[in-house]
């Protein structure tokens, strides 16, 4: 089966890799974004499926907008007999989803209808959701509306990181991508709607979510710094200072805690742990930080290198 694969960010990348791989598929052409200034230096970078159609030597398309119709005739000429689309980015136009003769196929990174949208994993664990998985979809003219022709659920951990678990999503999907790609081709397959009024939203992250706010319960802000590790990093204010929260670990109430204390007050237990008081009483130890522009650290780390003390403060930072 011939396949033009549609992808940019490093989700699509083991997908992509199984494609190439297998005996059964040939990528004839990959499409993916234009490059951009990434990371700090904000040097153009390609993106990492560009990286892996150089690296096999595939023909790689970088259209502007992949609507446009002057790219019309480069997909209609380029022979294939499916589109498989992965963390592509741009919404596809209708008459790309009907090109080709098994249309076009999604791997999307949520138990589809929930979570539809660009951050199905954040919005998981901001959630609280206990299990995800992966979606293989046809793809229509909606977001991420169309109807399911394989999914696989997976448990996700009470401490597991949207990086961690982002992992092992892309990994799945590859698996499931062709286990999904062989049986269409065997007309094995029946498309199921989905339900529409079971849908939620996994809209795309911002930043200002990032922000902890320490009224919160503990569990809350734990899904956060969760759900943020590694990007873009659970923010909070300490001595005039932004600091990143990476990890965090839900426990009980230290026991020289006193009733009634207030949100971000820190507690220093045996001298290496450090606690955080949170909404409704709850509590969060603090794991692992970082200071802007510095290396991560250990909460005992922070302890010891900045002098932390009982009854110091997280600043609260109004939403």
């Amino acid at each position: 089966m011939r396949v033009i694969f549609m992808g940019t960010s490093d989700f699509a990348v083991p997908s992509l890799e199984a494609l190439v791989r297998s005996p059964d598929f040939e990528v004839a052409a990959i499409v993916t974004q234009m490059d951009r200034p990434r990371d700090r230096g904000h040097q153009v970078k390609f993106s990492p499926v560009k990286d892996v159609a150089l690296r096999e030597k595939i023909p790689v398309y970088q259209p502007v907008k992949v609507r446009a119709e002057e790219f019309r005739p480069v997909l209609e000429g380029i022979s294939a007999e499916v589109i498989v689309v992965a963390a592509y980015g741009q919404i596809l136009p209708e008459w790309i989803l009907g090109m080709k003769r098994f249309g076009s196929i999604n791997v999307h990174a949520s138990l589809l209808p929930r979570h539809r949208g660009a951050a199905p994993v954040h919005r998981a664990i901001l959630q609280g959701d206990s299990e995800t998985g992966i979606t293989i979809m046809q793809m229509d003219a909606g977001l991420d509306s169309g109807p399911v022709l394989l999914q696989e659920a997976t448990p996700i951990g009470p401490d597991e990181t949207g990086g961690e678990l982002h992992d092992r999503l892309a990994i799945m999907g590859a698996e499931l991508l062709l286990r999904g790609l062989r049986e269409l081709q065997k007309g094995a397959l029946l498309p199921v709607p989905q339900d529409h009024s079971q849908a939620t939203k996994a809209a795309k992250i911002g930043k200002e979510e990032s922000v902890l706010l320490w009224s919160q319960p503990a569990a809350v802000i734990h899904n956060q710094v969760r759900a943020f590790n590694p990007w873009p990093g659970a923010l909070a204010h300490f001595r005039d200072r932004e600091i990143k929260i990476w990890r965090t670990a839900l426990v009980a109430a230290p026991s020289a805690a006193e009733s009634g204390v207030s949100p971000g007050l820190l507690h220093v237990e045996k001298g290496s742990r450090l606690l955080a008081c949170c909404g409704n009483g709850s509590y969060l130890e603090i794991i692992e930080v970082s200071l802007p522009g510095r290396k991560r650290i250990s909460g005992a780390d922070l302890i010891h290198g900045h002098r932390i003390t009982s009854g110091e403060s997280f600043a609260c930072v109004p939403a």
